[in-house]
């Protein structure tokens, strides 16, 4: 019998500092997709901007969001490290924007997982623009932490190690989630079956007049009765 593969979607969102850690993502997740992921009956599609179809649009960002749905996500990821990005006429950065919807939807729905990571790597900023970069991206986390947790990381080999455990932790609890959802839906459907019998069986009424006899052996016939002298 053929093996059923379920397919989540996952999006990257980050600024373009980060290009190494985007990179190290998507290897991942190629990895998992290799390894555990078949084995757990899962498939993971990953979504990120490099990968979006041209069109032109009102504004940019919308044709990410267009492509992302991320109603339809069930992973959100995002990194960020010095840079926020720029504004999109709804949010300071297309990542502000991206991750505010993904928070909306699971708010709604409990969907997308929605996955923080700050690398808390050194960096020489000395313009004032690289300043209020950082600066959005602090007022970011910080407004995270009162939403959830967030991960801290240095390098990118910690940010491999990191990402590959929690996705792989994710895929495991996905997976349990549709056994049991199966398994619910199984038991459903027999225990539907035997209400529907059983209901089948007590509606049935004996017409009137009928009386109940035990059950027996009995005599069929016509007797008399003969009295002797």
């Amino acid at each position: 019998m053929a093996r059923t593969i379920t397919e989540i979607q996952a999006f990257l969102a980050s600024p373009s500092d980060v290009t190494e850690e985007r990179k190290i993502v998507s290897d991942v997740i190629a990895e998992l997709n290799r390894t555990i992921a078949p084995d757990l009956g899962l498939l993971i599609r990953l979504i990120r901007w490099e990968d979006m179809i041209p069109s032109i649009e009102r504004r940019a960002q919308q044709v990410v969001l267009e492509q992302v749905e991320l109603d339809n996500t069930d992973l959100f990821i995002g990194i960020l490290w010095n840079r926020f990005g720029s504004p999109t006429g709804h949010a300071d950065s297309g990542t502000e924007e991206e991750f505010k919807l993904a928070y909306e939807s699971w708010l709604q729905h409990r969907k997308p997982r929605i996955m923080m990571y700050f690398c808390q790597r050194s960096s020489n900023l000395v313009k004032i623009d690289e300043l209020e970069q950082k600066l959005r991206v602090l007022k970011l986390r910080e407004e995270i932490s009162t939403k959830g947790i967030f991960h801290e990381f240095n390098t990118p080999q910690e940010l491999e190690a990191t990402i590959r455990n929690h996705i792989t932790r994710h895929l495991l609890n996905l997976s349990e989630l549709f056994k049991d959802r199966m398994t619910q839906s199984s038991g459903m459907g027999s225990n539907a079956t035997n209400e529907k019998n059983h209901n089948s069986n007590s509606s049935i009424k004996p017409p009137e007049g009928m009386i109940k006899i035990q059950a027996g052996e009995f005599l069929s016939g016509s007797w008399s009765v003969v009295s002797s002298s």
